[in-house]
């Protein structure tokens, strides 16, 4: 019940309006599929990870039970065996959660990561498509989760319709996909479904890089000062393995490996403090007046058979008593 109003500014000359009442409708979470799947749904909330996390199951949370998806996954199906096995073929990995993190392949226009590139296929792997849809990397495991409100509006690019089942002549779009692979009964686990994802993306793996810088002949120090330092943060081995999609395409990564600069860092660090002293001191139970003087040097402790002595070249060096100190509270004998 309106009337039309064609409005004549000159800038909305075509432009008409007109006033409507709206339709009244019935509560959407009467339907279950609203009402559990979607998410403005009642039950939503319950059932926020049907059809919406995808994970990779690295850590083998969904290797039993009513989620059993099979063993956790090989890493060297997608990564050289040379990052993730020793000389002996052992694994170099821990089954434990991981996270999905940027591509190393970087964008030739924005000269940035082409961050985590994620493919949806409804005919078991034959085609591949990417949908448009806010996807985010889990944090707590190698992972997706489809934030999508409706996952029925994830359609397919091209116009189809489902064949045979229940769901015969139904559009085929990403939600009916997956509801006709459980309602025909297809097994996940023995790779039956014909909706699949597929995620490129990088992973942080367990192997470090190690090296040693030994002692040298010139150092001022005949001791050897053995320091542990952790310098991930800026050494490491990034590569870009040939199982990505990217590879074939051609565009450039941020590859990096650091083996030698990380022997030149620890080199530059040995150098600087290989001639440092080291110094200790022993606590004796006792003064033995006159039997210690500046200079004397030590070379064994007897007891403890500990001996001290080094070789140096052709020579047997030990350390050298630079300071005596009396404790006659501590030392002392109660007769």
């Amino acid at each position: 019940d309106a009337d039309l109003v064609p409005d004549t500014a000159d800038s909305n000359a075509q432009v008409h309006k007109t006033e409507a009442d709206l339709q009244s409708s019935d509560n959407p979470n009467g339907f279950s599929v609203y009402e559990k799947y979607h998410v403005k749904g009642d039950s939503f909330w319950t059932y926020r990870n049907v059809g919406r996390k995808w994970a990779l199951n690295e850590g083998g949370d969904y290797s039993a039970g009513a989620y059993d998806r099979g063993m956790p996954f090989d890493f060297t199906t997608v990564i050289d065996a040379e990052y993730l096995l020793d000389d002996d073929g052992k694994r170099l990995y821990a089954p434990f959660n991981r996270q999905l993190l940027p591509c190393l392949t970087r964008d030739e226009q924005a000269l940035d990561s082409v961050g985590i590139k994620v493919e949806f296929s409804l005919d078991g792997g034959q085609t591949w498509q990417v949908r448009s849809g806010v996807i985010g990397s889990l944090s707590d495991e190698a992972g997706i989760y489809i934030d999508e409100l409706n996952l029925g509006e994830m359609l397919n690019q091209e116009e189809e319709t489902i064949s045979g089942g229940t769901l015969e002549d139904v559009e085929l779009n990403y939600w009916t996909s997956l509801c006709d692979d459980k309602l025909k009964g297809r097994s996940f686990k023995d790779g039956e479904w014909k909706t699949r994802v597929r995620v490129t993306a990088s992973i942080q793996m367990d192997q470090r890089l190690v090296r040693f810088s030994g002692p040298s002949s010139a150092g001022g120090s005949p001791f050897e000062h053995r320091v542990a330092y952790d310098l991930h943060d800026s050494h490491g081995i990034a590569q870009r393995m040939a199982a990505s999609i990217f590879v074939a395409e051609g565009l450039p990564a941020d590859e990096l490996d650091t083996s030698a600069w990380l022997t030149a860092s620890l080199d530059r660090i040995r150098e600087a403090n290989e001639d440092m002293s080291i110094s200790g001191q022993y606590l004796l139970d006792r003064m033995w007046l006159g039997a210690f003087a500046c200079g004397d040097a030590i070379e064994k402790i007897t007891g403890r058979d500990y001996d001290l002595s080094v070789n140096y070249g052709s020579r047997t060096i030990y350390p050298e008593i630079i300071q005596i100190v009396h404790l006659p509270i501590q030392q002392k004998t109660t007769l």
